[in-house]
């Protein structure tokens, strides 16, 4: 408890991490049997302000970011973030065979997501004619203009920051936040 107490100069969130991680470590040795009762339980975390709604922007924003990108490419890259709700692992890893056309100039994409589960996402003709033509099918999507490999998780941040300064958008908008907005 004291050590608990010490760390009260701590963000709300940042000490709930640590005091659920020895309350973890307490219930498992008691579990376990290292120790005849759990010290842990009688812990009380802190209560912790959910911020999501701070971080949904509104869709006159997302319109607002999407229509001052004037380069092709990051424009599709940031539309597609949006409209299919991507995490930046998700669109970073995405080549050319995991788009598949269909009717109409819709297409199918087919995303690699968190704890290596795959689902599909069905895209409207808007949002598949802004790809462009398909490359070679091991090309990235969304190619590095330095080196041609696939983009990474900083590059993409940067666009989207880059993006919502020329919004206006005074908050420090990252790409999970058009995830949040989709």
């Amino acid at each position: 408890q004291a050590w608990g107490a010490a760390l009260n100069g701590l963000a709300p969130a940042s000490r709930a991490n640590r005091l659920a991680a020895i309350k973890s470590l307490f219930s498992t040795a008691h579990r376990l049997g290292y120790l005849p009762f759990d010290p842990g339980g009688v812990i009380k975390l802190p209560a912790i302000k959910r911020t999501l709604a701070e971080r949904i922007l509104a869709e006159a924003e997302v319109q607002r970011l999407l229509a001052l990108e004037s380069n092709p490419r990051n424009r599709a890259l940031l539309t597609l973030l949006y409209a299919a709700g991507l995490r930046v692992s998700e669109l970073c890893g995405l080549r050319w065979r995991d788009l598949r056309p269909r009717d109409r100039g819709e297409a199918q994409l087919t995303v690699l997501g968190k704890g290596g589960r795959t689902r599909v996402i069905l895209l409207p003709a808007r949002v598949a004619a802004l790809l462009g033509p398909p490359g070679a099918p091991d090309a990235p999507l969304f190619a590095s203009r330095k080196g041609g490999g696939s983009l990474h998780r900083g590059q993409v941040h940067r666009l989207v920051r880059a993006a919502a300064r020329r919004a206006g958008l005074a908050a420090p908008v990252s790409p999970h936040w058009l995830r949040h907005a989709h």
